[in-house]
């Protein structure tokens, strides 16, 4: 069964600190990946998206269908793809809501809110 791996990238870490104190905590925040197993098969820990998830189930990593489709969207460039892998949340939030709405009467709106 397939697995698909998200990249570990705090976009607001970046933006929302000054750089010496984003710098240590993102390199905190790597590093816990030598203390425990982050994103992948066999662990129950998710870290990416803006979040750390412990304990939890990741079987959304394994949803055939969603991951193929997910792959097909975000392609092969290596830096676009590790940036769109990080928001992998976000996209089955979107997809479960779609899936579970289209058979509910009346629309069913998608309202997305970029901060720059």
């Amino acid at each position: 069964m397939k697995f698909f791996t998200p990249s570990s990238i705090f976009f607001t870490l970046k933006s929302g600190f000054p750089q010496d104190i984003s710098n240590k905590l993102i390199a905190w925040l790597n590093s816990l990946g030598s203390i425990i197993l982050i994103n992948i098969k066999d662990s129950q820990t998710f870290m990416a998206d803006e979040m750390i998830v412990f304990s939890r189930s990741l079987d959304f990593l394994r949803e055939e269908k969603f991951i193929n489709t997910v792959n097909d969207a975000i392609g092969e460039e290596d830096s676009y793809k590790k940036a769109q892998s990080a928001i992998i949340w976000r996209r089955h939030i979107l997809t479960w809501a779609g899936e579970h709405s289209k058979h509910l009467d009346g629309e069913f709106v998608i309202l997305v809110v970029m901060m720059v």
